[in-house]
């Protein structure tokens, strides 16, 4: 019996949901697709990039983060292994 009354009253919620869901009425509009904009970064806008290998070269770092937008600076350490990454611009997809 404990069982079948979660199940009963969930049932009765999900039907008032429905019911007051189909019974909303009012103006509709379609809106237009959202576009992807390239934005600028600030320029004190930095990426912190940790835990790299001290292997690591700057190019392959680029290489990297290349998909992501125009690198403008790249600050390599390789003995703390970390970079900080500033890029030019990127698209913007809401992140």
């Amino acid at each position: 019996m404990y069982q079948i009354l979660p199940v009963m009253f969930s049932n009765i919620l999900q039907q008032r949901i429905m019911e007051k869901i189909r019974g909303m009425n009012g103006p509709t509009a379609d809106l237009p697709p959202k576009l992807y904009e390239a934005r600028k970064f600030l320029a004190n806008t930095r990426l912190y990039i940790g835990n790299i290998s001290n292997e690591a070269t700057e190019s392959e770092v680029k290489e990297l983060f290349a998909s992501y937008g125009e690198i403008d600076e790249l600050f390599l350490n390789r003995e703390k292994n970390f970079a900080f990454l500033k890029l030019v611009s990127m698209i913007y997809l809401g992140i």
